[in-house]
């Protein structure tokens, strides 16, 4: 349960009563897990599992920002700005739930220097929840609702390796199969889910050594990652550059640490993104909110595009001195 209350800032709007919406909704939900084990031995144990989860739902209290049109937008039917809040906010987005299927396995050998688990998943999505973007009185809202039913199906697979005394290894992998299975209410079945890449790679590397004489430890460490472009809308509609702008390429982060002998002191060096790539992690298309009229209708209109964009953090470097008491 909630309540609004929006008031006006605007000179021409200023004499404008309030608008107080009152809204109130409930969810509820059962969310049963099953799980099967079979572990012959100490080093190996394959399990299968079923469950059901739930998200509740909401009000995104966002569509509160529709107001009346300002004296510039040709006049149109009367506008009440109370009826116009309480609508925005009328209609909750519903809760989300998915079912998840999976089997896998978790493998150690080599005396415990060697660690392979592997997950086949598969989750299916009821309702499921994204942001959108929403017209509202001839205005663009950027509003949580719910995108119909999707499939979330891939692979996991994560190993790790103790090669020697003074160097471990790790890799993991990851495919997912993201797609929209339903047409209602967005009708986008078969597009890919946003921010969902299709095949995900993440390396390292650890070297360490204790110093001659118990002066201490010293510690490198390196990691790589990669990612498959991804879209930011559930229409999959961004501009070709923009989802190449996606991919993570080359984002490299490493470290040398020192260690003292009884551990109470820690001095780190160390730099993320050394390579300075800066893949977008997030982009809004904000065309509507910055053309004119006469942009939006001519013959290319549509291929004008305006966004907004998050990139990923730029190269840092820097030194942590930590002191444990």
């Amino acid at each position: 349960a909630g309540e609004s209350t929006v008031t006006y800032s605007i000179v021409d709007l200023a004499n404008l009563p309030p608008a107080d919406s009152h809204y109130a909704h409930t969810w509820s939900a059962v969310t049963p897990k099953v799980t099967l084990t079979f572990q012959p031995n100490r080093d190996f144990i394959a399990y299968a599992t079923a469950a059901e989860g739930s998200k509740s739902g909401g009000y995104d209290l966002s569509g509160s920002a529709a107001l009346c049109p300002p004296p510039s937008v040709p006049p149109g039917p009367p506008c009440d700005p109370i009826a116009l809040v309480n609508a925005a906010l009328a209609k909750p987005f519903d809760q989300e739930t998915v079912w998840n299927y999976e089997i896998g396995e978790k493998l150690t050998a080599l005396d415990q220097r060697f660690t392979f688990d592997t997950a086949l998943f598969d989750d299916e999505y009821n309702n499921l929840q994204t942001s959108q973007l929403v017209i509202i009185n001839g205005i663009p809202i950027p509003q949580t609702g719910n995108a119909g039913n999707a499939r979330v199906a891939g692979v996991e697979i994560e190993s790790q390796l103790v090669a020697t005394d003074w160097l471990t290894l790790g890799a993991t992998y990851a495919y997912m199969d993201a797609h929209f299975t339903s047409v209602e209410p967005t009708g986008t079945k078969g597009n890919r889910i946003p921010y969902a890449p299709k095949d995900q790679v993440h390396v390292s590397a650890d070297v360490h050594h204790e110093l001659p004489g118990g002066a201490g430890r010293l510690a490198f460490g390196i990691d790589y990652t990669y990612h498959t472009k991804v879209f930011f809308d559930n229409a999959n509609s961004e501009l070709t550059f923009l989802q190449q702008r996606s991919i993570w390429h080359n984002i490299v982060n490493a470290h040398l640490e020192y260690d003292s002998p009884d551990s109470k002191w820690k001095a780190s060096l160390w730099g993320k993104n050394i390579f300075g790539e800066e893949p977008a992690l997030h982009a809004a298309d904000i065309t509507v909110l910055l053309q004119s009229v006469n942009e939006f209708l001519s013959p290319d209109g549509a291929n004008q595009r305006l966004y907004l964009v998050k990139y990923y953090p730029v190269r840092t470097f820097g030194v942590t001195l930590t002191r444990t008491f």
